[in-house]
């Protein structure tokens, strides 16, 4: 993975749409109704305790699993997604001004966090959860510090090579 791949100017418009429509799409499962999202919940939470009993030969079932399942990829995972993609957009736009993937990118991430648990009060049969807020935007902290560390590290590699070079 090249540093340079930031200032390919095509790849910043694709990684916003990535970003919008992962965002869009979260907004959309908040509106769900309760009913709507437990189904959805639950087909998700069949398939991880399957793969997850096949395995490691276990014998969980889904109502035990159901919980972890729902805010593991419901919300933690979803938002590391969301994540990595505002990183990917944020470093593309603000290329040359590294402070400004940060003053934008980090709020960014609570806003969407909070507007998406809001969003779930006009919801028939859901509430407004700050837990949830708060496992939503730990995975979107979380992926976005992982890709400034992985972005550093390619940085710091880069340099090393160009100054071994000369």
């Amino acid at each position: 993975m090249k540093v340079k791949m930031f200032e390919n100017k095509t790849l910043k418009w694709v990684f916003l749409s990535l970003f919008i429509l992962t965002s869009l799409a979260h907004f959309a499962f908040s509106l769900q109704r309760a009913e709507e999202s437990s189904e959805v919940s639950k087909g998700v939470t069949e398939v991880v305790v399957e793969v997850i009993n096949d395995v490691t030969n276990s014998n969980i079932t889904v109502e035990e699993a159901g919980g972890v399942v729902r805010k593991v990829i419901g919300h933690f995972m979803w938002f590391g997604l969301i994540g990595i993609f505002g990183y990917l957009t944020f470093r593309s736009f603000f290329f040359k001004k590294y402070y400004l993937t940060l003053a934008t990118g980090i709020p960014t991430g609570f806003v969407i966090a909070l507007i998406s648990e809001l969003l779930q009060m006009l919801s028939s049969g859901r509430s407004c959860e700050f837990k949830d807020m708060m496992i939503d935007l730990g995975g979107y902290l979380t992926a976005f510090l992982v890709f400034i560390i992985v972005y550093l590290i390619v940085f710091f590699v880069n340099k090393k090579k160009e100054n071994e070079q000369i």
